[in-house]
């Protein structure tokens, strides 16, 4: 019996032929050689469902039709039916083409993780050059700062050389000491105008024979008596506490940034630090003016000519 389809025009005749069996036949035995090809059961599980497919082969066949573009259907149409009755899936089923939820979800969460990875190096390359950026800026600012500080130094030696060397020795004044008479106003060492005053002192006598001038502007000096007691203005010599407290100052300052560490030795700072010859030599003529000065000032209103001859052989003048 030839089952009518309805893809096959209803004017077109359907006959049985030799070729048609023939086609069938084949059709069986290509069924029965899939079968031992594809299968791994025993023998006798094999044959029982190769049974099976042939009778379903046989009960549910057609005869060929031609298609539109000439091809016969009954070839393939009866290994994709012994295919599926024996369990193996058509390559053009539907478990060929489709894709479980489970490596969708694996795909969705990989290419999530790709995009986090981008967004991560991204954030984290930007990150490094904003890093870079301030980086570059500290190095500048610490620049500028060892910039300014160096200035500061250059600065302050400078200010120091213009407006506090002693005019008879040209170093930074230790322990400065005004004269006083009122046109006067020049300050020195107290060491150096020490030895100024006494130079002047008669070595036989202890007694001022002639006047004691500035050695700047020749002012000269108020007479020193002779008789004791002198009266307390007679002395020649003021302390200027602001040049020494500016000077003092200034020159610890020196002395910080010399041991901080970060000067050279070949520096001109250098010298200013707590070993510096510069520092040493200005710390030892201070103790020397100030303890010259303090001791002279207590002692003036009562002091003889001996005791001048004795200052006057102690700073070697």
């Amino acid at each position: 019996m030839t089952r009518p389809s309805s893809r096959v025009p209803a004017n077109r005749p359907m006959t049985r032929s030799i070729t048609a069996l023939t086609l069938r036949r084949s059709t069986r035995l290509s069924g029965v050689q899939v079968i031992h090809a594809h299968t791994t059961l025993p023998h006798q599980l094999i044959t029982r469902k190769s049974n099976k497919s042939v009778t379903k082969i046989c009960r549910d066949a057609e005869p060929p039709r031609q298609f539109k573009h000439g091809t016969p259907r009954a070839q393939g149409t009866a290994i994709q039916d012994v295919g599926e009755a024996i369990g193996c899936p058509s390559p053009s089923g539907p478990h060929s083409t489709s894709t479980s939820p489970l490596s969708d979800n694996v795909s969705a969460r990989e290419t999530e993780l790709i995009l986090k990875e981008k967004d991560f190096r991204s954030k984290s390359r930007k990150l490094e050059k904003q890093l870079a950026t301030v980086s570059r800026k500290e190095r500048e600012a610490a620049a500028l700062l060892e910039e300014c500080k160096q200035r500061l130094e250059r600065t302050t030696i400078r200010h120091l050389e213009d407006y506090f060397t002693c005019p008879l020795c040209f170093e930074i004044m230790a322990c400065p000491y005004s004269l006083n008479p009122r046109q006067c106003g020049h300050t020195f060492c107290a060491t150096c105008i020490l030895k100024w005053f006494f130079s002047r002192l008669h070595r036989v006598c202890g007694s001022w024979h002639q006047p004691v001038d500035c050695p700047m502007c020749r002012s000269a000096l108020l007479y020193t008596p002779d008789n004791v007691p002198r009266p307390e203005s007679s002395f020649p010599f003021i302390p200027n506490r602001t040049a020494d407290n500016a000077i003092r100052g200034m020159i610890n300052t020196l002395a910080k940034q010399a041991d901080s560490g970060n000067v050279s030795a070949s520096s001109s700072l250098a010298d200013w630090g707590e070993d510096g010859h510069a520092r040493q030599e200005w710390s030892r003529k201070e103790r020397s003016g100030r303890h010259e000065m303090t001791s002279l000032a207590t002692s003036w209103i009562n002091m003889h000519g001996d005791e001048f001859i004795t200052i006057k052989n102690r700073l070697e003048v």
